[in-house]
């Protein structure tokens, strides 16, 4: 049996679309379809104060963030 978490919020912090598409298709596979993406360190923080997620999945590298 695969493993799903349909109950799962994921922040998604990924600069670049094409990342950001793949690691979401990842994540529909494991049942996981409440993921919200933003594309900028800035953005995260100020998500991640609103509307804390389950599991948040960051790049590396923010360009904003250095």
């Amino acid at each position: 049996m695969a493993a799903s978490f349909p109950d799962l919020c994921v922040l998604l912090v990924e600069p670049s679309a094409v990342q950001a598409r793949i690691i979401r298709d990842q994540l529909a596979g494991l049942d996981v379809t409440r993921v919200e993406v933003v594309d900028t360190g800035e953005a995260a923080l100020t998500h991640l104060r609103a509307r804390p997620p389950s599991l948040a999945i960051s790049a590396f590298y923010l360009p904003d963030m250095t």
